[in-house]
């Protein structure tokens, strides 16, 4: 078979095959045309394809035809069949005379994204509510009446509802043989029909405080529920939380690292608590019709889930019903749930209650957290549920308002945002006057190195620094002897973005009593992780493109091999540690300062080996780009199977490069986003890689959303950044799952929800070396006159304190900042509503092409702009 590629310019270089026989010569030079003679080529679908490689270009022999040539180009380059005499220019024109779009032409040509618009469109995940008490591991799962794992009935009665007492990923079971897990089951109103109406919110649209209305006609059923404590009402003075160690030990099914029998101890440590955590739940049955009406009301009642494998669905679980309480046949006869009428203890299982027009029955859950004794259970029926209620509502808002703030023009951005701050917290354990915290990355998981970077880096940024560092201390803590940090399964990645986010840490907080105190551990941690990249300093690791370059997984697939992301993470761990060491030890500091400087060589090399060998794949606009591997073991995506096997995994062909992406080199430091290296890394993540440029099952893995932000493509940033929310979030009490396939598995992802509020604070402000960048991602639509409030209070930086402000009024868009610290230069991008270029600026540098003001030698001021009026 023979081809012709086709050069924009003279070029000279060399000509290689895999899977076929070079017939033509190997060497060309000064060549605008060349002819290349392949012979035992495989062209069929399926793996091991015959490739070419011209110099750094590589390309598909099936690949090839004349309506769609192979289009490169970034290197002048396209390939055509032998009998095809158009030259490079000839290629170029007829393509471009096409005006196809790729994804980001169709991004930059269309309005920016809202969310209101990705919402007509994108899945809608319903997930259940976790109410706790913070650092407690104890807590409860809130729901509808449905199951997606209850076969073959997939039972779904959109109606309330369900509650799950856990131990963090751990629910109660009958016995110490089964992993079946208790639930309590009550029901409001008539049942399934062909027209629910339920809706769901957080108090103050951030407290974990749930409120609902399930809408049945005349009786609107009104649900309050939260976690208290049994002895009274909460308040920072009476929660204790849990051992961070014991917290630990509910975590991660069997992912954590503390041996079998020390874990049954530490579990059972929390049985018999001289004071339960408790959920409350208030349901008020409101007659809104003019006609009297019936409400219907079932008690709490217990039911499990039976996980034998010819069963897998909930049962009810033997039990006794008397004077309103649910008390187990086993568990030593103890209390499940108490179900109060008006105040009273239900007497019946079931009840039929008339309500006049304008009045109402109230029904109350109890539920604790484990099971109670008659005489503690009856304690509670004299609960002052006001008290609770308010005292719950007091302890939340508390935290919150101890916390920088962000407020969005679009309101439920401002309540994401704060309800994202306690997700985070509600998933952060251990003791609440001090001691290490455990940062889980969601349910079911437990702290991981890698994971949990987000949520301390939020933490950090809303000026939580104490719990940043106790979080810090979790790792440290458990750091081995060599300096690996490994607490979670056998993922070898969590080091380097450790060491990261302890660098980001210091890079906020310039604590040098902290920084004395740990400077040791952070040493050996660089240490370790300099002598593994050592052992990759082979002559067969420089003959496989991986010269200096660690091996190891990074995350559940065993793929042991030189990924950039284990290495970019890495020399970011380091890279950090050289910069923040340098005032403890700048001996020790220059000698990382050389290490990184080599490493990133390495990385950058084996970075453009690998593109050289990727295959090129079509883009939309009619070009073609080199699909970057993962790790330098295998040509191009692993999804095009160029060398063969099965990569499918979570739900996705894509998931290899997905979750394991180059990209993280632009966030981590190792490239510069601004780059070629970068460029052609983004322009492969459109379509089919990503949609609406949000990465498939798992997207808040692509980091992606930091290089648009740092290039200034703010629509691909917007497009990514509403997709994602709108895709994976319950759009209603605003948690966050793991997945786009829906919430069953893990409802509650801080992971991916510390992303996304990272997302959110980057849109706003964001560091780049010695600038601050102002409202670099934000929406045009923000500075309408009349928006809303888009105002930065209070929050953390690398520069210390930020506050900031922006507003358009009158022709005018205005903006005030103040930063705490001394800053090269403050960058505040004001973006006109429709694009309109100030004829005047007050207080600073314009660049109407970035539609940025520039100011300089100050750490507050205004600014102002002035625009032409309609």
């Amino acid at each position: 078979m023979k081809v012709s590629a086709v050069f924009g310019k003279p070029c000279s270089g060399s000509v290689s095959v895999r899977n076929a026989k070079l017939e033509s010569p190997v060497l060309f030079e000064n060549a605008t045309r060349l002819t290349i003679d392949v012979s035992g080529e495989n062209t069929a679908p399926g793996p091991y394809p015959a490739m070419v490689s011209v110099g750094d270009v590589t390309f598909h022999l099936r690949d090839v035809n004349a309506a769609h040539p192979v289009w490169f180009p970034e290197r002048s380059f396209a390939v055509l069949p032998e009998n095809d005499p158009r030259s490079y220019a000839d290629v170029e024109r007829d393509i471009r005379a096409r005006h196809l779009l790729s994804e980001r032409d169709r991004f930059d040509a269309e309005p920016e994204e809202s969310y209101e618009n990705a919402s007509l469109h994108d899945r809608r995940n319903v997930s259940p509510t976790w109410l706790g008490l913070g650092r407690d591991v104890r807590g409860f799962w809130i729901d509808f009446d449905r199951s997606e794992t209850d076969a073959p009935l997939n039972r779904d009665l959109r109606s309330w509802g369900n509650i799950r007492p856990m131990a963090h990923s751990h629910g109660h079971s009958p016995s110490s043989e089964t992993l079946d897990q208790i639930i309590i089951r009550f029901s409001i109103g008539p049942g399934a029909h062909c027209r629910p109406s339920i809706a769901r919110w957080l108090e103050d649209g951030s407290l974990p405080i749930l409120h609902s209305v399930q809408d049945e006609l005349s009786i609107q059923y009104r649900l309050t529920g939260f976690a208290s404590m049994e002895s009274g009402p909460v308040s920072a003075e009476n929660l204790k939380g849990t051992d961070c160690e014991t917290y630990y030990a509910f975590c991660a099914w069997g992912a954590c690292k503390i041996p079998g029998d020390r874990k049954a101890r530490l579990k059972a440590s929390i049985d018999n608590a001289v004071d339960e955590v408790i959920l409350i739940m208030r349901i008020e049955a409101v007659n809104t019709g003019n006609a009297p009406a019936y409400a219907f009301f079932s008690a709490g009642l217990p039911a499990f889930k039976n996980w034998a494998h010819d069963v897998l669905r909930t049962v009810d679980f033997p039990h006794t019903f008397e004077n309103g309480t649910a008390f187990f046949r086993n568990f030593g006869g103890r209390a499940a749930c108490m179900t109060l009428i008006d105040g009273k203890p239900m007497r019946t299982k079931e009840l039929s209650v008339l309500v006049m027009p304008g009045e109402k029955v109230v029904m109350d859950l109890i539920v604790p957290n484990s099971p109670l004794s008659n005489r503690r259970i009856g304690k509670l029926a004299a609960f002052d549920y006001e008290a609770h209620y308010n005292a719950a509502g007091r302890f939340w808002k508390s935290k919150l308002y101890s916390a920088g703030r962000i407020e969005y023009p679009e309101k439920m951005l401002t309540e994401r945002f704060g309800a994202g701050l306690l997700h985070l917290d509600l998933c952060t354990g251990g003791l609440e006057k001090g001691g290490e915290l455990a940062a889980a990355v969601g349910f079911p998981y437990g702290p991981i190195g890698s994971e949990s970077a987000p949520a301390i880096q939020f933490y950090d940024s809303c000026g939580w620094h104490d719990v940043a560092e106790r979080c810090l201390d979790f790792f440290l803590n458990r750091q081995r002897e060599d300096g690996f940090v490994n607490v979670y399964a056998n993922y070898q990645n969590e080091t380097g973005p450790f060491l990261w986010t302890c660098g980001e840490h210091f890079r906020y907080t310039h604590d040098m009593a902290w920084l004395h105190r740990v400077a040791p551990c952070l040493m050996k941690s660089c240490d370790f992780l300099l002598a593994w990249r050592d052992e990759n300093k082979t002559d067969e690791c420089r003959m496989n493109g991986c010269y200096g370059l660690q091996k190891g997984k990074v995350d559940d697939p065993d793929d042991f091999f030189h990924s950039f992301y284990l290495n970019a993470g890495s020399w970011a761990g380091v890279k950090s540690m050289s910069e923040c060491l340098a005032e403890w030890n700048p001996e020790y500091a220059q000698k990382l300062v050389s290490e990184c400087e080599a490493w990133r060589e390495d990385i950058i090399a084996a970075l453009r080996r690998a593109r050289a060998r990727s295959p090129l794949m079509p883009i939309g606009d009619g070009s073609w780009a080199p699909h970057m591997p993962p790790w330098t073991e295998y040509t191009g995506d692993p999804a095009y199977h160029a060398d063969g096997g099965e990569w499918s995994s979570h739900g996705s062909i894509l998931y290899r490069v997905l979750c394991n992406p180059p990209v993280y080199c632009g966030i981590f430091g190792v490239m510069d986003c601004d780059s070629e290296d970068m460029s052609l890394i983004l322009k492969t993540n459109g379509h089919p890689h990503t949609r609406e440029n949000a990465g498939h099952v798992q997207p808040y893995y692509l980091r992606h959303d930091f290089a648009h932000l740092r290039r200034g493509e703010t629509k691909a940033f917007l497009r990514m950044f509403y997709h994602q929310m709108a895709g994976m979030q319950d759009h209603e009490t605003y948690a966050v799952g793991e997945y786009f396939s829906g919430s069953s598995h893990s409802p509650h992802k801080t992971h991916e929800e510390g992303w996304m509020l990272l997302q959110m604070r980057w849109m706003m402000y964001m560091e780049n070396g010695s600038a601050l960048e102002l409202f670099k991602g934000i929406p045009r639509r923000w500075l309408k006159a009349g928006a809303g409030p888009l105002r930065i209070a209070g929050m953390k930086s690398a520069f210390g304190r930020v506050d900031a402000e922006a507003a358009a009024t009158g022709g005018k868009i205005e903006c005030r900042f103040d930063v705490e610290r001394e800053v090269g230069e403050v960058r505040i991008r004001l973006p006109h509503p429709e694009g309109a270029k100030a004829l005047r600026c007050v207080g600073g540098d314009y660049d109407p092409k970035r539609e940025t003001v520039v100011i300089r030698g100050t750490r507050s001021g205004r600014v102002s702009l002035e625009f032409a009026k309609d």
